[in-house]
């Protein structure tokens, strides 16, 4: 998944296929290390203290991409940033990475993420070219809701992230080097069914007896 990701990342912003000399690849004939250069633009990762995130995080940067990793605890995103930084090379001069707390949970959160980057305020200033959104929760065992009054797992997956993307759209359209957002998933969600006669209010308010945050 995480090489899908960086494929994206890299060949997907743009509109040919050279970038910059480098002729694309079928994604699973591609490594990281097909990459090219990344510098002069700012990459945003979600949920990338761990896993995928971080390891986009990571080769991003190294690619010499200005990276903000986000994270829903601050001290945690700071752990993770300063593990990454030491396992960078030093040539070529790997991008800065910097850290802003982001909580797909909570639309506030959200919303002053987005009042950050549309004021470019620190690691903003430079603006936003790609967003990646990799946040995500699953398998929760019991039936949680936000304070926002929605599920969890559907808040975190699917209504924090549109409503990420649509506040920065502002943002994102000002970037001159072909604005990108690479949305992450499951396979598991290929496991998933739509069925007409689901009791959506009850599942998402977990009244619904059958209630089940994995695919059935």
């Amino acid at each position: 998944v995480t090489v899908s990701v960086l494929y994206w990342l890299a060949f997907g912003s743009h509109q040919d296929t050279t970038m910059g000399g480098c002729e694309s690849k079928d994604a699973t004939k591609w490594t990281a290390a097909d990459i090219p250069d990344q510098a002069g633009r700012v990459v945003v990762v979600t949920g990338a203290n761990s896993g995928i995130g971080a390891e986009t995080v990571r080769h991003a940067a190294a690619k010499g991409a200005s990276v903000i990793l986000c994270a829903r605890d601050q001290k945690k995103g700071e752990e993770a940033a300063e593990g990454i930084r030491k396992k960078l090379p030093t040539d070529p001069k790997p991008g800065p990475i910097a850290v802003e707390t982001l909580d797909l949970c909570s639309f506030d959160s959200v919303k002053a993420f987005a009042r950050r980057a549309e004021a470019k305020e620190g690691a903003f200033a430079n603006g936003i070219d790609v967003l990646v959104l990799n946040a995500g929760v699953m398998a929760i065992k019991e039936h949680t809701t936000t304070k926002d009054g929605f599920e969890t797992q559907f808040q975190t997956n699917h209504l924090g992230s549109f409503l990420l993307v649509g506040s920065l759209l502002p943002v994102l359209k000002r970037s001159t080097k072909t604005p990108t957002v690479v949305p992450v998933s499951s396979i598991r969600a290929t496991n998933g069914q739509m069925r007409a006669d689901s009791d959506f209010d009850g599942w998402f308010k977990g009244t619904t007896p059958t209630y089940s945050p994995e695919p059935n």
